[in-house]
């Protein structure tokens, strides 16, 4: 197997084709763009020198550990899904974060956020394994005992929702973070809609 140092600096997503080291033989690498479009930076080095990758679809070769990476250009999307297909099918999918926001003192959903509930059930059905983080918060009216109460009230509620639906409860982890995590930094007894929320993750 070919030897040589991978330098990644994030967001990025690597994909590699691991063909062998014989002389007619060459690894191919390309950087492509993480699925909000992101795209971060990938040095490739070995004995014989380095390579930096930045662009979208930006592409190396490495032959062997004596020899310093080559260019191979930048691969168009179709290149790319020719060449890597598999591997890209292969991915774990990003996770995804959800915010749902609450009527002051209250475990009710506002409007808006009861239409997000759906999408974050039909998350969990794209995976094949999955856990699901949920974290209550509050903003600072009230006594920070009452807020924590209230927090995990908020959390227990999506929990509830998503077991409802047929989610294992052994796949949702729930915590509360009470007013100590505020999104808006307020005062103490300030009514901040952003502060009431839960923030869902699907991972």
């Amino acid at each position: 197997m070919c030897r040589y140092i991978v330098k990644m600096l994030v967001p990025i997503i690597l994909v590699m084709l691991q063909i062998g080291c014989a002389s007619r033989h060459v690894e191919t690498i390309v950087l492509i763009p993480d699925d909000n479009g992101k795209v971060g930076e990938v040095v490739v080095r070995t004995q014989g020198g380095e390579q930096t990758l930045s662009q979208a679809g930006e592409a190396v070769q490495v032959q062997k550990q004596s020899k310093a990476p080559k260019s191979a250009g930048i691969l168009s999307e179709n290149e790319i899904h020719r060449r890597f297909g598999e591997a890209l099918k292969a991915r774990p999918l990003s996770p995804a974060q959800f915010i749902l926001y609450f009527l002051p003192d209250s475990t009710k959903l506002d409007e808006p956020s009861k239409t997000k509930l759906p999408k974050v059930y039909a998350e969990t059905q794209k995976r094949g394994y999955f856990r699901v983080k949920v974290i209550g918060h509050t903003d600072t009216l009230g006594s920070a005992e009452h807020n924590a109460r209230l927090a995990l009230s908020r959390a227990e509620g999506i929990r509830d929702f998503l077991i409802e639906r047929g989610v294992t409860s052994d796949h949702i982890d729930v915590t509360s973070h009470g007013e100590g995590n505020l999104l808006v930094p307020t005062p103490d007894e300030t009514d901040e809609p952003l502060n009431r929320r839960v923030e869902i993750f699907v991972q």
